[in-house]
């Protein structure tokens, strides 16, 4: 659970990233952190829709799951067969380091 912790603090600390989340395949989230309470819609909108995402992910469908709006990106990542990392971030991110940012976070967790 610690490392968890440590992972969503680490995308928090970036500032282009309004929400960082370690969800279970059911869709619920074990960690979760944002950097304002109207940000709290996004946490609500992926444990209600995302059930379907998480499957095609962990059972090998889709590698990772990348949604865009106008205003932000939400990456889906796969870090075990029963938890996906959701980080949420602006327009103004740089979407390939983040994309690095997260496949790195499999050899920290060593899975």
């Amino acid at each position: 659970m610690q490392r968890l912790k440590e992972i969503v603090e680490k995308f928090l600390s970036d500032p282009s990233v309004v929400v960082s989340a370690v969800y279970r395949v059911d869709g619920t989230p074990i960690v979760a952190g944002i950097k304002d309470r109207n940000y709290l819609r996004f946490l609500q909108f992926f444990e209600d829709q995302t059930k379907a995402v998480f499957r095609l992910i962990l059972d090998g469908s889709l590698k990772s799951v990348e949604l865009k709006t106008k205003d932000y990106t939400a990456i889906f990542y796969p870090l075990s067969r029963t938890l996906v990392l959701l980080v949420v971030s602006t327009s103004e991110a740089s979407i390939y380091k983040l994309k690095i940012d997260v496949e790195s976070i499999r050899a920290f967790l060593n899975v």
